[in-house]
């Protein structure tokens, strides 16, 4: 079953990246304008391998729970239902917990995995721009950035983790309780004399909680294997749905230029940075002829704020 379930998980771990890849393929330059590269593989790799889990060994364990909480539960319902009642009291309490915890884990899952990308996108801009850094002599200040992005998401881990581990103690409690239970009022009924009850009850009835230690513990480990798997699923399905500004008609029709191209008053703004690049710039080309700009020196402004540079435009056609 391990072998099956896992080994089938990584195949769609394959095929989901491979999927995601294609995608990215497809996008327009105005998404990678928008997003940065350390996101884009941030979602890839970590919110990938989180589906990973729920898609294997969270199903596995899912199904194992499920079976063996099930047959317990009939059996102990066959052979004493009052024991049984007294006996499976804590889960209720179990089960409210669960989802409360289970709510605090979503939403600090989606938190962890937005600030893990953003210390994976100033780790890459620091690599790649490291001779920028050292020319203007950075370091200090980039590593002082480094360390808030990385303290902040070790606090928020730090946190999230310590929200976990109310998951096991919570599970020790409740199974604690049930197996003092099954003893306490089994063996009141033994002395008693009441529903027939004797040793061989109570000790079945003790097996059975034992047999639901691990199924009721691992109810928390795969419910937050589960919300993580979904924050994670959330944040690429983001990435999926998306589609690019210019895409190529179905039935596209090649078309040859035929005539003179003018252009006029034509301006040029970049629409992430604002910054007005070409102002009031005209041309005319005739059909069969060269020519060059005879306006004046269209005013270039790159994405800098620091450096202008005037340049003439030169274009030459002929059709």
């Amino acid at each position: 079953m391990r072998q099956t379930i896992i080994v089938m998980s990584r195949h769609i771990e394959y095929d989901q990246k491979h999927e995601i890849y294609t995608h990215y393929q497809t996008l327009d330059t105005n998404f990678y304008k928008t997003h940065s590269t350390g996101d884009l593989m941030s979602r890839m790799a970590e919110d990938v391998s989180r589906v990973r889990m729920y898609t294997g060994p969270a199903m596995m364990y899912l199904a194992n729970l499920l079976v063996t909480i099930g047959f317990s539960l009939f059996f102990m319902l066959k052979k004493d239902a009052l024991l049984s009642l007294y006996v499976l009291t804590p889960l209720p309490i179990l089960a409210i917990t669960i989802y409360y915890v289970n709510t605090i884990i979503h939403k600090k899952s989606e938190h962890i995995q937005a600030l893990l990308s953003n210390l994976t996108t100033n780790a890459r801009e620091s690599y790649s721009g490291i001779r920028v850094i050292k020319s203007f002599v950075q370091e200090k200040a980039m590593f002082n950035f480094f360390a808030h992005n990385s303290e902040e998401y070790r606090k928020n881990a730090v946190g999230l983790a310590k929200v976990e581990s109310i998951y096991f103690p919570s599970m020790g409690l409740m199974i604690g309780l049930s197996t003092l239970l099954t003893i306490m009022i089994g063996g009141l009924y033994v002395v008693y004399g009441k529903h027939n009850t004797d040793i061989g009850t109570i000790t079945e009835f003790v097996i059975y909680i034992t047999m639901l230690t691990f199924p009721v513990s691992a109810i928390g480990w795969v419910a937050s294997m589960v919300q993580r798997a979904s924050a994670s699923q959330k944040r690429l399905n983001e990435f999926l749905d998306t589609q690019p500004a210019i895409q190529n008609p179905p039935a596209a029709i090649r078309q040859h230029l035929q005539g003179n191209i003018s252009i006029q008053n034509l301006n040029f703004t970049y629409p992430n940075t604002g910054i007005h690049a070409i102002k009031d710039f005209n041309l005319d080309i005739k059909k069969e002829k060269k020519s060059s700009s005879s306006a004046a020196p269209a005013r270039v402004k790159l994405p800098s704020p620091n450096f202008y540079y005037a340049c003439t435009i030169r274009i030459t056609a002929k059709f």
